[in-house]
């Protein structure tokens, strides 16, 4: 089987122009596939989680966190970036909206081989981000260039929480040299709705298996604290840990919380680069 290659990745290898067809996002024009926008307090496992519910495999408490997370009106989640994608012809309707999203995000900007295995395996790195060649075969472009280093997008269409992401206005841009927004390059969209296929294909298989749905279930709802060993490396650093960090902070590590405490955090990112110098006395502000 020849291995999948990007064609973008290609045309600058071999210095050839870009696709000059590629439409740049506008914000004065309606929303189309392709574009962009702002999904309002969204969870990345919201799309995988809803599939579950669907079979019936949440329960107890994994159903009232899903619950909690799908509510509309609730501010769990972030407002993160989505890809519009079309929604199949049976859900066109006016009961429901006619497209539906791929939700994109940083996954806490953790190393792709220190991802958890549902996101390993369904999640597709947004370029510049790679992810983990082992496990990563596919990559997206976006046009502009994605600003995000550590970007990812879920391919498991679902449909928004709120229709606030029809408008215009809706569009994702954070930067002032590019006002218009994002759009999925042109060439890869065919490309990225038969990923999308495919994965949500695959994702069903795999829930059907007990193993395989307890830990998606684990991974989705109770991930492991990206921060719990630069935290754990900064207190073994110092013997006396209550003098270099709050009661709350200790609390974070052992209960997978984020840390509280500026300076805390900010020890841990020195922690990343091996800057560390454990200080005299910390107090939390």
């Amino acid at each position: 089987m020849t291995p999948w290659q990007c064609s973008i990745c290609s045309d600058r290898s071999t210095r050839r122009s870009p696709d000059k067809n590629r439409r740049q996002a506008d914000k004065s024009r309606r929303v189309q596939h392709g574009d962009v926008v702002r999904a309002e307090h969204t969870s990345m496992a919201l799309p995988m989680l809803r599939h579950m519910e669907a079979l019936g495999i949440l329960r107890g408490e994994a159903l009232a966190q899903f619950n909690k997370l799908n509510n509309p009106e609730s501010q769990c989640g972030k407002t993160r970036p989505c890809i519009v994608v079309p929604s199949p012809d049976d859900a066109e309707s006016a009961q429901k909206p006619c497209f539906r999203v791929c939700l994109m995000g940083t996954l806490d900007k953790t190393l792709p081989e220190d991802l958890q295995r549902v996101y390993q395996e369904f999640a597709i790195p947004i370029y510049p981000n790679l992810g983990n060649p082992r496990s990563h075969t596919y990559h997206i472009h976006t046009y502009p260039e994605w600003s995000e280093e550590s970007g990812w997008v879920i391919p498991i269409p679902m449909e928004p929480k709120t229709m606030k992401s029809l408008t215009p206005r809706a569009r994702w841009s954070r930067s002032v040299e590019n006002p218009n927004g994002y759009r999925l390059a042109n060439e890869l969209f065919d490309f990225f709705q038969i990923i999308c296929e495919r994965k949500t294909k695959k994702f069903m298989r795999s829930i059907e298996v007990s193993s395989h749905a307890t830990q998606f279930i684990n991974d989705l709802l109770w991930p492991p604290n990206p921060h719990k060993k630069s935290i754990q490396a900064a207190l073994d650093s110092n013997p006396n840990s209550n003098s270099m960090f709050c009661k709350n902070d200790e609390q974070s590590f052992r209960t997978n919380q984020r840390p509280r405490s500026r300076i805390c955090r900010r020890a841990i990112r020195q922690c990343h680069s091996g800057l560390f110098q454990p200080p005299q006395s910390i107090t939390c502000k």
